[in-house]
């Protein structure tokens, strides 16, 4: 009945030769659905063996079951009981009938689930002692005498160099995803952290010995041992009395105590820390864990090395390498998913040329929602048009021609037509260019400067590359500005020449002809604390320390104007591009068929040029340009050209905005221009691209 067939080790019993009422009770009993078995008897028993029936040999035994009442009641309930265990039989034939083999398969289990175990969470030895050696929770009492305590202690002080040691290899265990992981915002498993509710306001110090950024040892103190304030060093510091503490000498001490534990700089934690490892060796262990990764990638990491090492800096060497890689690896799924991939043009974002004053994105959309319909030319005239000074924004607005007032408008008067006119020209002008890039520049460098520490939750958010990028810029681009620091080093110039024409000192130095050198009086200014300029044979130079990062040609005057022209053309190229501008001549061809490719033509055929500003002293370093071709073997695509050409700002500034011009244009969602506007911006933009070819080149394609 269970198995489907004759098991073989039953065919050698001897067949029955009696039937026992009881062995067939157990055999009805043992059937699933069956409860229990109130009564049974034999119809056919002899009356000299009620419980038993003979069976013949060669005679087969057929049994007939047949449903009865146990008890005695009338006829109509016997034979409402009986129809009711039919009925139950019936059920129970029927469903054993109806149902399949694979009916107690389950082809969806459920996953197996685990138990969470907190590695981190290490219960002292010392409260697995008996209370004889006084070592445990509450086993030295207040009339303990003081050569038994001492004896405790110092068992205590013994077995708390094996509760370290343990206590530190599980935290490392705790904290084995932190080692390989590439974020900031790591959170090591520092231990336990109930401390008490006397004092309940979080610290915010806590953790800091600890680094997460740059910790590949993890240790946790021991705060759980029973009795063990008296034994942690720099306990006794703790021990004072502020104003509103509690009177209560218990109370006192256990507040003592819970300020020990929320201090990360008391003696026996930041002892701890120090004991694991330094920081040198910290920052060491941390980068070789990140060039591990690297390779397991196939990243070159040792060329890497090299290039972050010659043109960044983040206040050392090393923590350099764990910023510029650890930037790296967040980005790096997108960055191989769109491999030697160019910008998408239907998801890019429009470009407005340099400038110091412009209608950002927002603010026109904003405004196209809340000006009449007569007005929209306006605003639409003003977007991605950048302007030097408030009279050009006027100048701007008086050119603009506004359409006949419908019936729809006829409250659109000549006092309204101008009051529109001032408050675009307010909004345009809260835009300074030069303000954004301070504060921008600012806000970079707190990261850095957060309690002498990076702000990890910044320097997170700062390292992704937002989906948008990948539709503005080519994958090309974007690690260019990722190993390099190309674009945060364009913007530190411009901020600081930017904070300069904001000082009157510098403003009287230049009127007066530079003849001295110029040093910034505000030391602890974050941007110009260590600036100066001069001039020299080659024109004027401005000096980050003792570093020339800026060579400025020789005018006859250099006035403010002039060097407004220059922050406006960094702030660009470091805020609204990768700090270059790369051109790919193949989208410039209106009709590949008709101009077939010529190798001896350098303008024609699947090239592309990349375009630097040559008075930035770190465009023209041998390690930089050595650093370009080794970014451009590794990650550009080998089928194309790349020439690599420096220009003066004169010769950047007609490139840039014949690029910004073809580039919106060929937006779909920008403007509705005509076909012919393309055809006119091309050759302007190839004309461009031939005065910038006919002047320096680095070219080592």
């Amino acid at each position: 009945m269970h198995n489907g067939w004759i098991v073989s080790g039953t065919l050698t019993a001897q067949k029955r030769s009696v039937i026992r009422l009881m062995d067939v009770v157990v055999c009805i009993s043992g059937i699933k659905g069956v409860e229990g078995v109130a009564g049974c008897r034999f119809s056919d028993a002899q009356d000299g063996e009620p419980d038993s029936i003979p069976v013949q040999d060669g005679c087969v035994a057929r049994l007939h079951f047949t449903p009865s009442s146990t008890q005695t009641e009338t006829p109509s309930a016997g034979a409402a009981a009986q129809h009711a265990a039919l009925n139950a039989l019936a059920q129970l034939q029927a469903r054993h009938q109806s149902s399949s083999i694979d009916a107690k398969i389950d082809i969806a289990p459920a996953l197996p689930t685990g138990r969470y175990r907190n590695i981190a969470a290490y219960y002292s030895v010392q409260n697995t002692f008996p209370n004889i050696y006084a070592i445990g929770p509450n086993s030295l009492q207040a009339d303990t005498p003081d050569y038994r305590v001492a004896q405790a202690r110092q068992l205590k002080g013994y077995l708390m160099l094996f509760d370290q040691v343990m206590a530190n290899q599980f935290a490392q265990l705790a904290n084995l995803g932190n080692l390989f992981s590439f974020g900031f915002t790591r959170a090591p498993v520092s231990g336990p952290e109930d401390v008490g509710t006397l004092l309940t306001r979080p610290d915010p110090l806590r953790g800091i010995p600890d680094q997460p950024a740059i910790r590949t040892l993890f240790c946790q103190p021991l705060y759980n041992v029973p009795d063990v304030q008296a034994l942690l060093l720099g306990g006794e510091r703790f021990h004072y009395i502020a104003p509103d503490d509690p009177a209560d000498a218990r109370l006192q001490s256990q507040l003592a105590w819970q300020r020990f534990q929320r201090d990360p700089f008391n003696a026996y934690h930041y002892g701890l820390v120090q004991a694991m490892e330094s920081t040198e060796s910290a920052e060491q262990r941390r980068d070789e864990m990140l060039s591990h990764l690297l390779a397991r990638h196939g990243e070159p990491a040792d060329l890497y090395n090299a290039m972050i090492d010659a043109l960044q800096w983040s206040g050392g060497m090393l923590k350099t390498r764990i910023r510029v890689k650890s930037t790296w690896l967040l980005n790096l799924q997108a960055l191989s998913s769109r491999r030697a991939q160019a910008g998408d043009s239907w998801l890019a974002a429009p470009v407005t040329p340099p400038g110091r004053y412009r209608l950002s994105q927002t603010d026109y959309r904003q405004w196209k929602m809340a000006c009449p319909p007569s007005i929209a030319p306006l605003i639409d005239a003003l977007y991605l048009k950048s302007f030097d000074s408030p009279k050009a924004i006027t100048a701007a607005c008086a050119r603009v021609t506004l359409p006949a007032s419908g019936s729809n408008d006829a409250h659109l008067t000549l006092q309204t037509i101008l009051r529109w006119r001032l408050h675009l020209k307010e909004a345009i002008l809260r835009e300074d260019g030069n303000r954004r890039i301070i504060e921008r520049v600012r806000n970079e460098d707190e990261v850095c400067r957060h309690d002498g520490q990076w702000d990890l939750a910044k320097l997170e958010r700062q390292s992704h590359l937002p989906e948008q990028a990948f539709a503005d810029f080519s994958t090309f681009e974007l690690k260019c500005a990722i190993l390099s620091g190309l674009p945060a080093h364009l913007r530190l110039l411009a901020a600081t020449l930017a904070r300069l024409l904001d000082q009157p000192l510098f403003i009287e130095w230049l009127s007066a002809g530079c003849a001295t050198p110029f040093r910034q009086s505000e030391r602890d200014d974050p941007i110009t604390g260590d600036v100066s300029m001069q001039k020299n044979a080659v024109g004027f130079a401005l000096f980050i320390g003792s570093q020339c990062v800026l060579q400025l040609p020789d005018t006859p005057s250099l006035t403010a104007s002039d060097l407004q022209q220059y922050v406006d053309q960094l702030a660009w190229l470091g805020a609204d591009r990768q700090g270059m501008v790369l051109v790919e001549e193949g989208l410039l061809q209106t009709d590949p068929c008709v101009t077939p490719p010529d190798d001896e033509t350098p303008m024609s055929g699947l090239s592309a040029t990349l375009v630097l500003p040559d008075y930035v002293t770190l465009t023209g370093n041998p390690a930089f340009l050595q650093s370009l071709d080794m970014l451009r073997q590794l990650h550009w695509p080998g089928h194309i050209a790349l020439r690599i050409q420096r220009c003066n700002v004169g010769q950047m500034a007609a490139l840039i905005n014949a690029w910004c011009q073809w580039y919106n244009l060929r937006l779909p969602d920008v403007t509705a221009s005509p076909q012919a506007a393309l055809s006119e911006a091309i050759p302007a933009l190839l004309k461009a691209l031939q005065t910038v070819g006919s002047g320096r080149s680095d070219d080592g394609a």
